[in-house]
């Protein structure tokens, strides 16, 4: 019995040897396209994860980016970073001398912590002033102004650099104090005699200046009819000035008078230094 089941055993493994030599190059040739098609549906999975990863990947930074400039304590990022435009009113014509107008035109700096400077120039169709230099201070709101100009004029600013400033206002409170002790205003009792404003006007910080711009506005009924303006060459720190300005045209009867003092005390080379010191550095 143990005769015949071995001899059963022996064929079967026979049979199989047998189909297995015959078929072993087919096996192998399925086996092969088997792997291939393994190997080509796992490229294809890695692809398409990767194309997903991509994308996602991009669409999560930019969700990120939206939400740190929304919820950002300084979410005005673009404007802390980039200073906004200068406003600038139209040009106002005013009472002048020498058979033309005096011009005057705002311009402010809404920026809290940037300094502007610019070359500007009052233009028109058939006329154009000499280009003058400019700035306005960090927040400053401030007349540009001109005198003796002809009619049709327009304001026109160039070349404008801006400088971020990180202490502005401790320089401010160091630097700027000239206090107006005193303003009068006579206006000319015959058409003989100019109208006068008289100024006494002390430097009352530590800081000499050698270029100090002292700008008059004259109104009538709350309007700004005229304006005038007188340069003082070195203004030592803790000295006080009488000044004098004259207006010689026909002005209406005036209500108040405005006096600003103006002076680029950020720019270095306009601060005097004390005798044997460099230029004052910010």
């Amino acid at each position: 019995m143990s005769e015949t089941l071995s001899q059963k055993f022996n064929e079967k493994e026979l049979k199989l040897s047998y189909w297995f030599n015959n078929n072993k190059f087919l096996l192998r040739k399925q086996f092969t396209i088997f792997l291939i098609f393994v190997c080509l549906g796992l490229f294809a999975f890695i692809a398409w994860q990767s194309f997903f990863y991509s994308f996602n990947y991009q669409r999560d930074e930019i969700n990120l980016h939206n939400l740190a400039l929304l919820n950002n304590p300084s979410s005005n990022y673009l404007n802390i970073n980039q200073p906004a435009n200068l406003q600038i009113s139209t040009v106002q014509a005013l009472s002048g001398r020498d058979e033309g107008y005096d011009l005057a035109a705002m311009i402010a700096n809404p920026n809290k912590n940037w300094l502007a400077t610019f070359d500007f120039a009052f233009t028109g169709a058939n006329t154009s002033t000499h280009w003058r230099q400019g700035f306005t201070l960090p927040s400053e709101q401030k007349y540009l102004m001109d005198f003796g100009i002809n009619s049709g004029p327009t304001l026109e600013i160039k070349n404008i650099k801006w400088e971020k400033l990180n202490n502005y206002q401790q320089l401010y409170k160091k630097r700027y104090n000239f206090i107006v002790v005193s303003q009068d205003f006579k206006p000319t009792a015959s058409s003989s005699e100019p109208s006068r404003a008289n100024l006494v006007i002390t430097n009352n910080s530590a800081y000499s200046y050698w270029n100090v711009e002292v700008k008059i506005y004259l109104y009538s009924a709350s309007n700004l009819v005229s304006d005038n303006a007188i340069t003082v060459n070195e203004w030592p720190a803790g000295e006080t000035k009488n000044l004098q300005l004259s207006w010689n045209n026909n002005l209406p009867r005036i209500d108040s008078m405005d006096t600003f003092v103006e002076v680029n005390f950020l720019d270095p080379h306009n601060i005097k230094p004390p005798t044997g010191q460099n230029l004052i550095d910010r």
